[in-house]
């Protein structure tokens, strides 16, 4: 969520399509995922920034 915040990530990944087209509320999982921590492009995007779990993130269109 952070790196669609950021406006480094612009697309969505996932693997069943969805006719949703409106306002959503993003929200963190319960747990950080450390395996995407180690990915570069995301390393970099998230340096310095609070993480939180558990909680709805902000909207999203």
């Amino acid at each position: 969520m952070t790196c669609i915040f950021a406006g480094a990530k612009t697309i969505g990944n996932r693997s069943r399509a969805s006719s949703w087209r409106s306002w959503l509320l993003l929200h963190a999982g319960q747990q950080t995922d450390r395996s995407a921590l180690r990915v570069p492009h995301v390393a970099r995007t998230i340096r310095g920034r609070d993480l939180p779990t558990g909680v709805v993130i902000g909207p999203a269109r």
